[in-house]
């Protein structure tokens, strides 16, 4: 039965995408089986994988097709695409923030893990992510904006936690472009070590690398377009410690 991972920071830019992607297809190099899912209105990962072409997620949520329908196996692994239309046509006067877990209870057997790429806001899709999935893994950056997103998800969470997913754990904190060595820099390095430390969650560093972006670009997985990377080895260290996870 897989364990759903929810990639998630309510601020934008932090490198949510980038990790949830790279892990995916991480977990996947190691044998795994692995679904990644664009829940995302912005649809970033969709892009970055190809995948685009057909029925999305927002399709599945629908009922206009069916999740096997929908899925899409890439070089990444397997990928339930998102729909830049997405928020308009899902979230309305009766969204259903239990639907995304009841459209992943079938896919579970077929699966080791799902990954579950979310929107940088405070919304409805990133409730419903919640509610479907066992574990979060919080992505920021050095950032001030982005220590603010932490802060802002605990309040998600803990609604969630409260609600109908008593389960859902944060298993750790990514902290991406640690390279950064200024005095802000450093300080807001500081503070989300504490934040991992106060969460009692281990604290994942992601270097810089241009590789991380050029994949992206040219829309291929970072394992095919340069695996001796930097952004590799730390990608795939993550992936190695969800699978050793107790």
């Amino acid at each position: 039965m897989a364990k759903t991972y929810c990639f998630i920071n309510e601020k934008g830019g932090v490198g949510k995408t980038t990790s949830a992607g790279n892990v995916g297809a991480a977990l996947s190099r190691l044998g795994k089986r692995v679904l990644l899912i664009d829940a995302d209105p912005a649809a970033r990962l969709t892009t970055w994988t190809q995948t685009g072409n057909g029925p999305t997620l927002a399709d599945v949520w629908a009922g206009k097709t069916t999740a096997k329908d929908a899925i899409k196996q890439t070089a990444f692994c397997d990928v339930l695409p998102g729909d830049r239309n997405m928020a308009l046509e899902l979230v309305g006067a009766n969204f259903d923030i239990l639907r995304l877990r009841e459209l992943l209870l079938p896919l579970k057997k077929n699966y080791d893990y799902i990954v579950i790429d979310t929107a940088p806001s405070l919304s409805l899709l990133n409730a419903a992510a919640l509610y479907a999935s066992t574990d979060v893994m919080i992505v920021t950056k050095p950032e001030k904006f982005s220590i603010d997103g932490i802060g802002e998800f605990y309040e998600t969470f803990m609604a969630a936690k409260a609600g109908d997913n008593k389960k859902l754990n944060i298993t750790g904190v990514i902290l991406c472009d640690v390279g950064g060595r200024t005095n802000n820099a450093m300080i807001n390095k500081e503070m989300i070590a504490e934040t991992a430390k106060a969460l009692n969650v281990p604290l994942f560093r992601v270097r810089e690398d241009t590789k991380l972006g050029e994949c992206q670009t040219a829309e291929q997985c970072l394992y095919d377009y340069a695996p001796q990377s930097k952004g590799a080895a730390d990608y795939m260290e993550i992936a190695e410690r969800i699978i050793n996870k107790p």
